[in-house]
């Protein structure tokens, strides 16, 4: 890897099958202060890297992500062996930093796939998986500047494949980006479902719309 990461290690799976998981990429937010992102000469694509946590396995296996998904400074949110990466914007708002993937480990197979990528949808903020709903949640801004409230189906279903964004839901328009925009947060989903991400002037409180 290129000796640098943004992402917290992630645990994925259980007990002695669990594995330990990093992002390199080729760029990274180099000014903690500012938020501005720095790409270092070696450009070679963003991939999931994974170790085995016993210490008795060695074996070191990867995934290669899109070329879209050049900063990733948020770790990959995990239930089970699936995990989901999502490309950052930073600080400010950039519509034009679009992707998010599907990893998933393979134990059959003993290695790691790209199970799906969706180029359409921004995530900025740190993803949650609800178990309950099979979905993935976080927010990013649209190209008219307008922050919206995301859901992706992390693995198929009756319903919809895996990736699709099943939740579009403006909760800024762009002349209010601040007041919406996550920065790197953690998207929180309460036991009532309500989502909560936090934001330079606050709190956003999303919740569910009764049936």
């Amino acid at each position: 890897m290129r000796g640098r990461t943004g992402t917290t290690p992630t645990i994925v799976g259980y007990g002695d099958g669990a594995l330990v998981v990093i992002v390199d990429a080729p760029c990274a937010v180099g000014n903690p202060f500012t938020g501005v992102i720095d790409c270092g000469a070696d450009q070679r694509p963003a991939q999931v890297i994974a170790v085995h946590r016993d210490d008795d396995d060695e074996r070191v296996h990867t995934v290669r992500l899109p070329d879209t998904i050049r900063t990733v400074e948020n770790s990959p949110s995990a239930r089970g062996y699936r995990l989901v990466v999502a490309a950052y914007g930073g600080y400010r708002p950039d519509p034009s930093v679009k992707g998010v993937a599907g990893v998933a480990w393979n134990p059959d197979r003993d290695e790691l796939e790209l199970a799906w990528f969706n180029g359409d949808v921004q995530m900025n903020g740190v993803t949650s998986i609800s178990e309950a709903s099979g979905l993935v949640y976080s927010s990013g801004v649209e190209q008219d500047g307008s922050v919206h409230l995301s859901a992706l189906r992390v693995w198929d279903d009756g319903d919809a494949k895996a990736g699709a964004r099943v939740v579009d839901v403006e909760v800024a328009p762009a002349d209010r980006v601040d007041d919406a925009f996550d920065q790197g947060n953690s998207t929180v989903i309460a036991d009532d479902r309500t989502l909560l991400w936090a934001t330079t002037k606050g709190f956003v409180v999303v919740h569910e719309k009764p049936s």
